[in-house]
């Protein structure tokens, strides 16, 4: 019988997978067959017996484990937001039929603002000149931070801009005189409710 089994896997090892019907060997045994081989049995009579599958490694990659912390932290700020009352005015009213403050809170933290441009064109190196900002999130930027830095790194000037007549459209309005705006760096960054920022930064390359 030994020398059966030791033939009979040999073959199936050559060929990676034997199907047969429902038989006097097969009908009282299912499983693994050592290290090897699994035997299944199938509604229709039919019995497999293949290769054991390889292991399946399910340790998350870096990435995967990014993607599901930041998920972790969308629920719980969500959650946090159906009981908060300062949350839940801020969200129920723009809520759409079909929706929930929930979901609305939860894609607001999964998506951050982004700085979509800087305007630096009015922007002459005079006390109370203008620097335009249009800065987007999929529900509404909370504010936006500006700061102005000479070529070599040094910060000239930073402070907080104010939203005009639009959603997208922020204004720096400039406290300090300088000689010369050329190779100045000029930093925009939008937040959200939740938290998340996203920022831009222009080089003025020459003065206008």
């Amino acid at each position: 019988m030994r020398y059966f089994q030791i033939s009979f896997f040999k073959i199936l090892k050559s060929k990676g997978m034997s199907k047969t019907t429902q038989n006097q060997l097969t009908k009282f045994y299912s499983g693994k067959f050592g290290q090897d081989f699994v035997l299944r049995h199938y509604y229709n009579g039919k019995s497999v017996l293949a290769k054991l599958p390889k292991p399946y490694d399910t340790t998350p990659t870096e990435k995967q484990g990014i993607v599901r912390t930041e998920f972790t932290l969308a629920v719980g700020y969500a959650k946090g937001c159906r009981i908060n009352p300062e949350k839940l005015a801020l969200y129920g009213p723009t809520v759409k039929v079909g929706r929930s403050v929930y979901r609305q809170a939860m894609n607001d933290y999964l998506n951050p603002p982004e700085v979509e441009r800087i305007e630096i064109r009015d922007y002459k190196g005079h006390n109370g000149d203008t620097i335009r900002v249009v800065a987007i999130d999929d529900f509404r930027v909370k504010s936006v931070h500006l700061k102005i830095s000479s070529p070599d790194g040094i910060l000239i000037e930073e402070g907080e801009c104010i939203a005009r007549n639009t959603k997208e459209v922020w204004e720096y309005s400039v406290t300090k005189d300088v000689p010369s705006v050329a190779g100045f760096i000029i930093t925009a960054t939008a937040f959200d409710y939740p938290g998340n920022s996203g920022e831009r930064s222009v080089e003025i390359k020459n003065e206008k």
